[in-house]
């Protein structure tokens, strides 16, 4: 959530406020792909940060991983809606 959500609604906003925005406008480039670039970002950001706070589950607490695809295909699809959620929220 502090990935899309927060990192995601403040970037936009400073890069208005700076004009990095209003010189974007005036590339070729589409709007919806300075948004979707962001949102992929925010994607990956995410998803190591996934991967980082597994790896310390594991190693200071004990966690133990699904151990079914079913589990993981659940916990995949979860992650995905959570993330573009919170993506869609920050960027309105």
């Amino acid at each position: 959530m502090s990935t899309t959500f927060v990192n995601l609604g403040i970037s936009i906003v400073l890069e208005r406020e700076d004009g990095t925005l209003k010189r974007l406008a005036g590339t070729p480039m589409p709007k919806g792909a300075y948004f979707a670039g962001k949102a992929l970002s925010c994607l990956v950001i995410a998803a190591i940060e996934v991967a980082i706070l597994l790896g310390i589950g594991i190693a200071l607490y004990g966690l133990k991983l699904p151990g079914s695809g079913a589990r993981w295909l659940t916990f995949t699809w979860v992650f995905l809606l959570g993330t573009a959620t919170c993506t869609m929220l920050a960027s309105r």
